[in-house]
């Protein structure tokens, strides 16, 4: 299966993203998350025909997540850089879907596909300050348009996803 999953990651056609952690807690689940770099394709495994079907499938909100975390990836990747990606778990099931460090600075990224946003989303980003003692920067990317920053938090639409800087 490995030989398999590594020739896969060598064709860009998957990525795994590793777990975050500063230390070896026991909360922490260790196993890295499986990626496609093409949604487009995902889509086609799952006979996602059109816009319709997406809206409908239960798994749209990680065919998202999928999309978000792909842009990162390519945004880094057009400037020549690996990008310094892993996520976050514990085992009580807060989850931080994206977390890219720049040396000493942890940007959080959570990814909700919904149109409106709600101040849950916020929940795992306050949970994972208050275990790292750190306000790092965050964003929330969602599915809808408005775009707002509050509390070193900035709420962002999927649409600027090409202007990340």
């Amino acid at each position: 299966m490995s030989n398999w999953l590594s020739l896969l990651q060598a064709s860009f056609i998957i990525h795994l993203l590793q777990p975050w952690h500063a230390n070896h807690n026991k909360r922490l689940i260790k196993s890295p998350k499986l990626y496609f770099y093409d949604t487009g394709l995902v889509c086609r495994l799952l006979r996602i025909r059109d816009a319709e079907d997406l809206n409908n499938h239960p798994l749209k909100g990680q065919i998202f997540e999928t999309f978000v975390i792909g842009e990162y990836y390519k945004l880094y990747y057009n400037k020549g850089l690996d990008i310094p990606a892993y996520f976050y778990r514990e085992a009580g099931g807060a989850e931080i879907d994206l977390i890219i460090q720049n040396g000493a600075v942890w940007e959080t990224i959570e990814i909700k596909s919904a149109q409106s946003f709600n101040p849950s989303f916020l929940a795992n980003i306050k949970a994972f300050r208050k275990v790292t003692g750190n306000n790092c920067p965050a964003v929330v990317v969602y599915g809808g348009e408005l775009e707002w920053e509050k509390d070193n938090t900035h709420i962002k639409s999927y649409s600027s996803l090409g202007n990340i800087p």
